[in-house]
Parts: structure tokens; sequence; C-alpha cells
């Protein structure tokens, strides 16, 4: 077999600036008891994703509250006061997960590529807990009922829990496959 060689090489290694976007409100009228009582359901079904992504805690499966008719009321509404539509055209929710954050329970830093828009809301407040955005230099507390929508390219994180406990229910649109 002859060698392989490379006769030409085309390199690009530029930093591209993006539009971002983020997003963050305080809600009212959420029955935050029953989408904790369907997390505690859902973390401890077959199907449940703990300690298994870069939730390193409790999560339900990835799509637990796809369903969930106040989930998606509370998403629609965000979509329209946020105008959101014209940033994620053609887009669905594709998954929508419950988070039960514990004692050492943290979230590692990721970002949500392949996604049109990444949110999150928070079912109890934790204090002096944040979710942190290290390309914003930002960072927002964990407030029962707020709920953060973003640009999916962006890295987040949180830090270790001590002695409380969090819950929140995330999700992710993706857009369409024209060929589906």
């Amino acid at each position: 077999m002859k060698e392989i060689k490379v006769n030409q090489n085309i390199i690009f290694e530029k930093k591209i600036e993006k539009d971002i976007f983020y997003y963050e409100a305080i809600l009212k009228n959420i029955d935050t008891k029953s989408l904790i009582k369907n997390i505690e359901i859902g973390i401890n079904s077959n199907d449940n994703m703990n300690y298994k992504t870069n939730v390193h805690g409790k999560m339900t499966s990835w799509i637990y509250f796809n369903n969930n008719e106040q989930i998606n009321e509370i998403i629609s509404k965000c979509l329209d006061v946020f105008k959101l539509d014209s940033k994620i055209p053609n887009s669905y929710l594709a998954e929508s997960w419950g988070i039960k954050m514990s004692k050492n329970s943290f979230t590692k830093e990721h970002d949500h590529g392949g996604c049109s828009l990444s949110g999150i809301l928070y079912l109890n407040t934790v204090k002096n807990y944040f979710l942190d955005f290290p390309e914003l230099d930002y960072r927002t507390e964990i407030i029962k009922n707020k709920i953060v929508l973003f640009h999916p390219w962006l890295l987040h994180k949180t830090s270790r829990l001590s002695n409380t406990t969090k819950y929140a229910v995330a999700f992710n649109f993706k857009k369409n496959k024209n060929w589906l």
C-alpha cells in the first residue's frame, strides 16, 4: 500500500462572533408542587437519567415533561411575551426534563449545541446559588418561578450544592427537519 500524502492544507482558526439571546423573568401562578411531585416520580422511574449527563444529580428522562400541559403553557406564554418565534422559526419542543439536585450535586459546564432554544424553570429558591454563563460574565440567582431562556450555544454551569435541594425543569427546542 502506498503512503498517504497530504498535498494541500486549508486551515481556518478564527473566532467568529455569533448573535446570542438571553431572557429571564419571574412567573406567577405556577403549580410548582405538582411539577416537583412529577419530578420525584420521574427520577425514580426506570428510564431516569440520574447521574448520566452533564447534570451530576437526579434527572428524569429527556422527554418526561414534553406532554405536560402546564410546562407547554408556560413555554408558549414566554415565547409570545419575548417574541421568540422569529428567533427560532420552524422549531419544536424536543426535550423537557426534570432535575433534582441535592448535596454535592452540580451541573458541569456545557452547551446545548444543535438546538435552537434552551431554557430552565426553577421550582424553588436556593439562596446564594447561581446559574453561571461564563461567556457573558453573568450569573443569575436560583429563584422560585424564574424562567431563563437562552441561546443554546452559551456555555453554562452550576457549582456544587451544599445542604439544600434544587428542583427545575429544563428544555430544548430543535429545528424541524425539512425532509420529515
